[in-house]
């Protein structure tokens, strides 16, 4: 399945109509729309409001192994480097407040540019504040939440430039238009995710599983940490075809007597998998 995130309902509105979704009932709480393999969810503004409202969705998915997360919306460009109108598929994100910065992993095929883009928690009306070619306020949040459920090459974002971060910002009407025109693409871009040939088969095994179940109960490992570590040895296993039991059974067969211990086991474990 696919699920798409938009922030705004007139960002949402060509895709509903492109995709024939209909309000799914199964998800009263949200503002959720669904049919034939895709989902929609409108989560609202900023990254407070987006990491709540994707919290709810996968609180009450079940079926994430089988789950594309694409974010799509518009964001400000800089005026060097991109213009209004051009759609582009983020490979980087900083988060302005903390400085973190987070990679998804680009592994299906596409036409359009990548660039980076920077998280901020206010709108920005100076195009001299602008670090990145693109700023929008909800990338980091969703990738915050979405990374403890999905590999990192099943969250893709899908920006498109609005404007130039100088306060002239577009209506909702001219949001919705400036979707609607790049349809054509974003349509190619879904299909193809679900063409992929890691879309839509299991890529870790039942042993696969069986250790990672394992692990969580040796280490003692919290949810958010166990599913942290499904999505690193997806990723690995994704990109390095290796079998998984090398790595994880030294850490299954140890014995620990203190915390530090296994966070410490915990931490070098994820290290592994993602080099």
């Amino acid at each position: 399945m696919i699920i798409i995130t938009t922030a705004l309902r007139s960002e949402a509105k060509p895709i509903i109509r492109s995709l024939s979704l209909a309000r799914d009932q199964a998800y009263p709480d949200l503002t959720m729309y669904g049919h034939d393999g895709y989902g929609l969810l409108v989560t609202g503004v900023g990254r407070v409001q987006v990491e709540k409202t994707l919290g709810a969705f996968f609180k009450q998915f079940s079926n994430e192994r089988q789950l594309f997360l694409v974010n799509i919306g518009v964001a400000g460009g800089d005026v060097e480097h991109t213009k209004i109108g051009e759609m582009y598929v983020i490979n980087k994100i900083v988060e302005a407040t903390t400085g973190k910065t987070y990679l998804p992993d680009i592994l299906f095929r596409h036409s359009l540019r990548e660039t980076s883009l920077l998280t901020v928690s206010e709108p920005i009306t100076k195009p001299t504040s602008v670090q990145l070619p693109l700023v929008d306020m909800e990338a980091a949040g969703i990738w915050q939440v979405a990374s403890r459920f999905l590999p990192p090459h099943r969250i893709i974002f899908i920006k498109i430039v609005s404007d130039y971060c100088d306060g002239n910002l577009l209506s909702a009407g001219e949001i919705e238009s400036l979707i609607q025109e790049n349809m054509p693409e974003i349509l190619t871009l879904l299909r193809t995710c679900q063409e992929e040939s890691f879309y839509g088969r299991e890529i870790l095994t039942s042993k696969d599983h069986d250790l990672l179940t394992e692990c969580q109960r040796v280490l003692r490992l919290t949810t958010t940490q166990y599913f942290r570590l499904v999505s690193l040895a997806e990723g690995y296993k994704m990109i390095r075809g290796a079998d998984l039991t090398t790595l994880l059974r030294p850490h299954c067969l140890r014995t620990f007597t203190h915390k530090r211990e296994r966070n410490q086991s915990f931490q070098t474990l994820c290290e592994q998998l993602a080099a």
